[in-house]
């Protein structure tokens, strides 16, 4: 019973006391920190990262390949060939037709010049033209009677050859006596073959009718040659 009492007394004592924290020394303490330290120091720092290279950027731009040799065959060549003469030969001919233009211009030219200098359009040395010499198509003459009559002039009248010549083609263009398929033709009324001394047989044309027009001109008598 005492024993009993004894344990319970001292089971009530353990439990009841409080427990006692460990306080360290002030020795402890600074001998700890030294150690970390030293710890710390022993330790090897952690080497810098180098910054990164930059990757390589790929090309986009393609390889370029050589030009392969084309290879021709004997008969391309030979039509390459063809066609460039074909080429050399449409042109000649275009320059030759050029040429030939150009020399029917010349003689066209040429002719003209040559008409110019027969009419007698030159000019003088003060560059004024030079007048026209009188010939007998453009000299005033006198009139006969029955062609001053037909042509309603006063007798005695005087007018060009030239003039004559007109007046006769506006009568017969006025009274439509042109032949329709041969424009050289007249096919004179009765009064122009009165005054013309046509027969009703006879031709008569542009051509001939001067020689019908002369027989009605006075025409001044041709100085007589002097005798020795």
């Amino acid at each position: 019973m005492s024993n009993t009492s004894t344990g319970t007394s001292t089971m009530s004592k353990s439990t009841s006391a409080p427990a006692v924290k460990k306080v360290s020394k002030k020795s402890d303490v600074v001998v700890e920190a030294a150690a970390e330290k030293t710890k710390k120091v022993a330790q090897p720092k952690a080497a810098v990262a180098a910054p990164a290279a930059p990757a390589p950027v790929a090309s986009t731009v393609a390889p370029t390949e050589a030009p392969v040799a084309e290879t021709k065959t004997v008969e391309q060549e030979i039509s390459g060939l063809i066609s460039v003469f074909q080429q050399q030969r449409d042109q000649a001919v275009a320059a030759i037709k050029t040429l030939q233009r150009l020399q029917k211009r010349v003689a066209k030219d040429v002719k003209e010049a040559g008409r110019r200098k027969r009419r007698g359009k030159k000019e003088s040395e003060d560059g004024a033209p030079k007048e026209k010499r009188p010939t007998i198509f453009t000299t005033p003459v006198t009139l006969k009677d029955p062609l001053c009559t037909f042509l309603g002039k006063a007798k005695g009248s005087q007018m060009t050859p030239a003039d004559v010549t007109r007046a006769f083609s506006s009568y017969v263009d006025s009274h439509k006596l042109k032949d329709a398929e041969k424009g050289h033709t007249i096919h004179p009324d009765e009064a122009m073959r009165k005054v013309l001394g046509v027969s009703v047989g006879d031709v008569l044309t542009y051509r001939n009718i001067q020689s019908y027009l002369y027989k009605l001109y006075v025409l001044p008598e041709k100085k007589k040659a002097s005798t020795a």
